[in-house]
């Protein structure tokens, strides 16, 4: 069911009885509960069919809850947080053990925190529920929810569905780990890293490192598999449209991409859930050719959406 106020009497009765809640954020819709009720947080992975061995992002009101949550946190920590909160990044830090379990890090001694930039999920966390785990409200590999409508079709109407409306980020949210002088990329989303590299010199007296590690498929950090966001009917990328040899028929659907990797990134989850069986097969063409887009002056972000876009798809044409 979906509901348009957190303060709503079926919240707190979804979340007392240890039921999953849907909440939005400016990346997607999250698959939530209280980090501590552990039956909550086994009934996110039996709703959505996830390994245990995937941990869960726990999401965040305030830095202080960050702060106690994670067993390490230093200034420049603090920096980021101020810099970057809310907003579409994730930190991987040493987990406080006594508030942080293993079933929501899949045993691992670290947690991915963030605060996201949604006035709804903020007021949730800050007056209701405290802090909670929350990965993208799909079922397992499948595209990731942009609207409280296709959480609803995902999971159906017993569900409580907090609406924020549309995502306006779209993708889910980049992660890094930052050990010493490095900067660890481990998912990449809405935050140019080597921006933050800068900001991180300007501040400290460090010679920081951008280490990309998103091809490593690192087990403690969500969204890392090599096939995930997938539609219900096959896809086939074109990243060179001089290639294309398709045409829009009864039988495939053509999709064509914004040249502005920002709307892409708003829509392309829309645009993939709305794919259902009346077609044998999707077509999505890239504006330009993946050199193109890698050397684009939004190089990170589309980055990010061809990592998405890869995984999403059953063929790739270069």
């Amino acid at each position: 069911m979906i509901v348009n106020d957190y303060k709503n009497t079926l919240i707190q009765k979804a979340l007392d009885a240890s039921n999953p809640i849907a909440v939005p954020t400016e990346t997607v819709y999250g698959l939530a509960a209280r980090i501590s009720d552990e039956a909550a947080i086994q009934n996110i992975f039996k709703i959505k069919k996830r390994p245990l061995f995937d941990p869960l992002i726990v999401h965040i009101g305030t830095v202080e809850q960050a702060r106690k949550l994670a067993f390490e946190w230093d200034e420049i920590h603090e920096f980021l947080a101020e810099t970057y909160w809310p907003g579409p990044i994730t930190f991987i830090l040493k987990k406080n053990t006594e508030l942080v379990s293993d079933m929501i890090t899949s045993n691992f001694d670290t947690v991915g925190l963030r605060m996201p930039d949604h006035k709804l999920t903020i007021s949730l966390i800050n007056e209701i529920t405290g802090p909670i785990a929350a990965p993208s409200a799909n079922p397992f590999k499948k595209t990731s929810s942009t609207c409280a409508e296709q959480v609803e079709r995902y999971f159906g109407s017993e569900l409580i569905i907090l609406d924020g409306g549309e995502c306006k980020g779209g993708i889910e949210s980049s992660i890094i780990q930052i050990n010493n002088d490095e900067i660890k990329i481990l998912r990449k989303g809405l935050i140019d890293i080597n921006q933050l590299k800068n900001k991180l010199l300007s501040k400290f007296d460090t010679q920081f490192k951008v280490i990309d590690e998103t091809q490593k498929l690192l087990e403690n950090s969500p969204g890392l598999f090599k096939e995930h966001y997938k539609p219900k009917i096959p896809l086939i990328s074109v990243f060179s449209p001089t290639k294309l040899d398709f045409a829009e028929d009864k039988s495939t659907k053509l999709i064509k991409l914004n040249e502005d990797p920002f709307i892409v990134s708003r829509t392309i989850y829309s645009q993939l859930s709305k794919l259902n069986n009346n077609y044998e097969k999707c077509v999505l063409i890239l504006p330009k050719s993946k050199d193109e887009l890698i050397n684009d002056k939004n190089a990170y972000l589309w980055e990010a959406i061809i990592d998405r876009i890869t995984k999403a798809s059953d063929e790739i044409i270069e």
